[in-house]
This record gives structure tokens, C-alpha cells and sequence, in this order.
């Protein structure tokens, strides 16, 4: 225990009690604390949680999401899920944590994924040594095949005319592919490169990614310390697809991509978790415009406001509590040494909660007073509860080892996953649902809130406003940067605000 005498569910009622006083506001998704459910984590996962937020200022609800994540990416695609009526789910999810800079966003996840990346840096010192033995014994083979044909040939004075045999002619063509290697990619990764395939990358073209995924059945997960940097890369390389492939490898469906480089690349049954960090403005302008074909409605959204930098702890993390951690995510990573790939259903009493809570929510989504946003939200993110349901069942498994846990998903991890997609729900409609004035920070929040929002502003209005802040040359040009995100031109010289 963390705490003697104390259950970390005690210590979790009591935060939620302080919380739910200091925060006396209307029940609305805008306004609403929105707590994570930690009572639908183990009892072992608890305690972690609320040792690394009191030792190391770990937001929970960051380090829960991160640890979800990890869990998944742990379990890869060594175990599936599959509803009553058939459709099968991974433990893939995308998930971003919003918030202010400055808050520690990436820590948690770095935490997270500490027992992954240490067994992934282990991984990479076999494969490098088995390449660099693949490479000279090929040397060798070679010097051998040199030396034979050298002692083979007939020595004479005269002139000799030889006819080249098949074996000549393929000798003579491997030499030739080889020296013209080093010119061609496709040949250099093939005998020269060695490429770490890897469960973990923090970045990656769409060509990379898709190799890693045909290479490894385990499962590829991005980690990106800024998920504005993956997101800005889209079409990058690909006009207009990637956000439709990202759609499909979340799905688990087969993937084909043609490449100079690689030729024809199928991965068959691809895992594929995207985990990142986002500023509030900086998410809201990204996503804008994907929201069509149902990107972002495929993210997790772990978004946390009002949330101040804390003072660093003079403790540490106590060792047994980091051990036991890696414990459970290595008994998870051992699921790889499997020769098939298992597939999880529901009990009885499992299905029967899934069933309600899903139906629940369809009535939720035909109900005339649902907002259209939350009807959008629930539409897409059910599909989540059943991801959530194998994450939280094979959770079970990490900690107990118990052969018996890992083969069907019983009612706790049900419960669980309701808990879960109920507070992920909210969280996608709190994100939805912010005004531009609530995720602008700073000089720029009190420009924007001093703007007129029921008619328009000129240039000098502007100018003035800014007057405490900047120069009018740097006003100027914050009105040209902002224009369309924040503010829109009516006519010349006058403008309005984008609520």
C-alpha cells in the first residue's frame, strides 16, 4: 500500500471530494471538473498512479491515460477482442493529452513507456548482432567463392576461349547487382542498411511506418512528444491519403502502398497506437479540418484546464513501486513469445453490461435534445469501449499472471471500460465544445476578450487594444498572422471575431 492504513481508494474518494468542494460550477461538459476514473484501475495501478502525483507531480489523469497506452501497445497484436455479432478490436487506441505549456505533459508518458523502450533497446542489440553476422558470413562466402573459382580456373599459356555456364552467368549477374547497390536505396536496405525494427518510433513518413508494420506482427506505436508536428506532416509526402491510411491502420484493416524503394508492401493485420502531447489552440486549429472523415473523433482526448506547474518533490519514486510497475508491463510484452495470436469474448454477465451501456448511449444519440456535437462523439467513440474492455482485461492478466485472466474479458474489466468511455466522452465534448477564449493564454486571451463580439472592429480598434502589449507595427502584423483563426475580414479595414 502507498499509504498505511489507507486503501488507495480511500485516498482517491477523499481527492475527489476536495475537488468536487473547490469547484462549485454548472454541470455542463464546458465547465464541469471532469475527474479520471481511477476506481476502474486495479488496485496495484492505483497506488502507482498516486504515488507518481504525489512524488513526482504526475497529473493523474495523464499518467492513467499513458499508462492505458502502454498497456495496449504492451499487449500489441498478441491478443484481440471480438463482439457478439462479430466485428473483432485491438488494444489500439489514439490518445492525445491536452494542455497549457508548461504543464508536464510528457514525463508521464515517457514513464509509461520506460519498461517498453528498455525491452526495445535490449531487442536491438540481438538484431544488430545477428545482422553484422549475417553480414560477414555473406563476406566470407564470397572471399570462399572467389578463391574456388581462382583455383578452378585452367592455367596455360595459350589463348583460351571459355563459354560461360549457367553458373558463370548468375555469378556474374549477383556481382553486378551487388556493386550497383550502393547507387539504389532499394538495394542499399536490402545488404547494407541495418534497420531496427522496432515496436516504438517518435517519428515517422508514412513509407517508414508502413515498413515497420510488414516487418513486425507485433504492432507499431508512434510516441510523439508534440502531436503537432505529426499532424502538420499529414500529405506531406502523400497527397491527401495519409489521414484515410492513419484511418485504416486504426482500424486493423490490411494496408497495401507501392514504393520505389520497397516495392509492394501488405501488412496483413496491422497494430497501430498513436500517443502525443497538443496545446489546447494549437489542437483546435489542427483538427479543424479533419473532422469530416472522422480523424479526429478517433483520439482519445485526455484535456486538463486550470492546471497550475507544481514545485519539485525533494522525494523520490520509491524503487518497489517503479519495479512493480515494469513487473506488470513485461509480463504483458512476454504475451509476444505466443505462437498464435488469441482472440478474447465477453462472458455472460460481461456482454450483458457492454450490451446496456452501448444501448444507453444509442438512446443518448436518438434523443431530439442531444446536442449535434455530442451525438457526432457518441457515434464514433463507442467503438472505444470495446478497445478499452481488452485493454482493462488483459491489465488484469499483467498483474495477476494468471493464465486464466487472459482468456476471456469478465465483469470488472467491463465496468471498467464503461467508466472509462463515459470520461472520455466528456472529455471529447469539453474539447468540442471550448470557446476561442477559454484555450488562448496570456496577452493574447485579453486581446481577443477585449475585442467587440457583437460588431465589427477596425484596424485602429485593434491598435489600440493591443496598445499595452506591443507596438502598432507588432499589432499589425499579429491582426495579418491571426487572420481566419481568431478574427475574419469583413471589408477593408474591418474585422470580426470567430467565436
Amino acid at each position: 500500500m502507498v499509504n498505511n492504513g489507507t486503501s488507495s481508494l480511500d485516498l482517491l474518494n477523499k481527492l475527489k471530494s476536495d475537488v468536487s468542494q473547490a469547484s462549485m460550477v454548472e454541470d455542463s461538459p464546458e465547465n464541469e471538473s471532469i475527474l479520471f476514473p481511477l476506481e476502474a484501475f486495479p488496485e496495484e495501478i492505483r497506488e502507482i498512479v498516486l504515488h507518481y502525483n504525489k512524488f513526482k507531480s504526475y497529473p493523474i489523469d495523464f499518467f492513467a491515460c499513458s499508462i492505458l497506452a502502454a498497456v495496449g501497445s504492451a499487449v500489441g497484436n498478441s491478443h484481440i477482442m471480438q463482439t457478439n455479432d462479430g466485428y473483432e478490436n485491438k488494444a489500439n487506441i489514439f490518445i492525445a493529452n491536452v494542455a497549457q505549456r508548461g504543464i508536464n505533459k510528457t514525463s508521464p508518458t515517457e514513464e509509461a513507456y520506460k519498461p517498453i523502450v528498455r525491452k526495445q533497446n535490449e531487442n536491438y542489440k540481438f538484431q544488430k548482432a545477428d545482422f553484422d553476422r549475417m553480414i560477414a558470413d555473406k563476406a566470407s562466402e564470397k572471399e570462399q567463392k572467389k578463391a574456388k573459382k581462382l583455383k578452378d580456373e585452367p592455367k596455360c599459356t595459350e589463348s583460351v576461349v571459355k563459354v560461360p555456364n549457367d553458373e558463370d552467368w548468375f555469378d556474374a549477374v549477383n556481382e553486378s547487382v551487388t556493386d550497383e547497390s550502393v547507387q539504389s536505396a532499394q538495394s542499399a536496405i536490402k545488404e547494407n542498411k541495418f534497420i531496427h525494427i522496432r515496436p516504438l518510433l517518435n517519428e515517422a513518413t508514412p513509407e517508414v511506418l508502413i515498413h515497420h508494420l510488414t516487418k513486425s506482427s507485433r504492432g507499431v506505436t508512434i510516441v510523439y512528444d508534440e502531436l503537432a508536428g505529426f499532424l502538420k506532416a499529414f500529405n506531406k509526402y502523400n497527397k491527401g491519403n495519409d489521414e484515410q491510411m492513419y484511418l485504416s491502420l486504426w482500424q486493423g484493416n490490411a494496408y497495401n502502398k507501392d514504393t520505389f524503394t520497397h516495392g509492394t508492401q501488405v501488412t496483413g493485420s496491422p497494430f497501430l497506437s498513436v500517443i502525443g502531447t497538443i496545446q489546447p489552440t494549437v489542437l483546435a486549429e489542427l483538427f479543424k479540418e479533419k473532422t469530416e472523415n472522422g480523424f479526429f473523433d478517433r483520439f482519445l482526448i485526455c484535456y486538463l484546464t486550470d492546471v497550475k506547474k507544481p514545485y519539485p518533490s525533494m522525494v523520490g519514486v520509491d524503487p518497489l513501486i517503479i519495479n512493480r510497475y515494469v513487473r506488470v508491463i513485461d509480463t504483458l510484452q512476454s504475451l509476444w513469445y505466443s505462437d498464435t495470436q488469441k482472440c478474447l469474448k465477453y462472458t455472460r454477465e460481461a456482454s450483458q453490461i457492454i450490451f446496456d451501456a452501448v444501448c444507453k448511449s444509442i438512446d443518448i444519440e436518438n434523443d431530439i435534445s442531444t446536442s449535434e456535437v455530442e451525438r457526432g462523439v457518441r457515434a464514433k467513440l463507442i467503438i472505444y469501449i470495446h478497445k478499452l474492455a481488452l485493454i482493462m482485461q488483459l491489465l488484469e492478466y499483467g498483474i495477476s499472471g494468471n493464465p486464466d485472466d487472459k482468456n476471456q474479458i469478465g465483469v470488472t474489466s467491463a465496468k471498467s471500460s464503461v467508466l472509462l468511455f463515459d470520461y472520455f466522452l466528456k472529455m471529447a465534448i469539453k474539447a468540442r465544445l471550448k470557446s476561442r477564449a477559454e484555450l488562448l493564454t496570456g496577452s493574447l486571451k485579453t486581446i481577443y476578450s477585449s475585442l467587440p463580439n457583437e460588431k465589427n472592429f477596425s484596424t485602429a480598434d485593434f491598435v489600440r487594444v493591443c496598445s499595452q502589449f506591443m507596438e502598432p507595427r507588432g499589432a499589425k502584423k499579429l491582426l495579418a498572422n491571426q487572420l481566419d483563426k481568431l478574427w475574419t475580414k469583413v471589408s477593408h479595414g474591418s474585422y470580426s471575431k470567430i467565436e
